[in-house]
């Protein structure tokens, strides 16, 4: 079987930033595999669930509704079984925001957002989000990649407000990305 174009790229990819990370910038790691997840809305109305299949190797989710008690279920289709993302829900639950800041060494489909019945409605990789200062700056090791820093403000790295999806990339950038028809927005912040 020949892997597709796909595949290749992402290897190609990773080797190059493998090979131009320099001196310093990779190193040997340990890791613990993640295997279930959650996350609510800011309100509290909607609560996401995701757990990774083994047999099936994909994450199944459920985002439930506390306010009419329904759930929805589904797969985060293209969300890799090394994962170590972070996950929100919009107030109204009609956005789920995968955000896959370290696992892994490839540059693909670290953000992606779905609608409320899990159907991809956007990917974004590193060469999506990341500036060419920024891709530089990428940190790896064995099996992870390092392209944020917390905010000093909101203490964490990334963050959903107001239907907007936002992360610190390693430099200062603030990248934001709309959720109703999901692009990034610009100018972001940043030094």
């Amino acid at each position: 079987m020949r892997p597709d174009g796909r595949v290749i790229r992402r290897w190609i990819t990773a080797m190059v930033l493998l090979a131009s990370a320099g001196p310093g910038t990779s190193a040997a790691d340990t890791c613990v595999f993640m295997n279930e997840a959650s996350a609510s809305s800011q309100n509290g109305r909607f609560t996401l669930k995701a757990r990774y299949d083994w047999p099936a190797c994909s994450w199944k989710a459920t985002l439930a509704d506390a306010k009419t008690k329904k759930e929805v279920g589904g797969s985060l289709e293209r969300l890799s079984g090394h994962a170590h993302f972070k996950a929100f829900v919009s107030n109204g639950g009609s956005r789920i925001v995968v955000f896959e800041p370290s696992a892994g060494i490839g540059t693909d489909d670290r953000v992606l957002i779905y609608d409320r019945n899990f159907r991809l409605l956007k990917s974004f990789g590193l060469g999506d989000l990341l500036t060419p200062d920024e891709l530089n700056r990428v940190g790896l090791s064995i099996s992870h990649i390092r392209f944020t820093e917390i905010d000093p403000e909101r203490k964490t790295s990334a963050w959903l407000e107001r239907g907007v999806f936002a992360f610190r990339a390693t430099g200062g950038r603030t990248v934001r990305i709309e959720l109703a028809e999901p692009k990034i927005l610009e100018p972001s912040a940043g030094p």
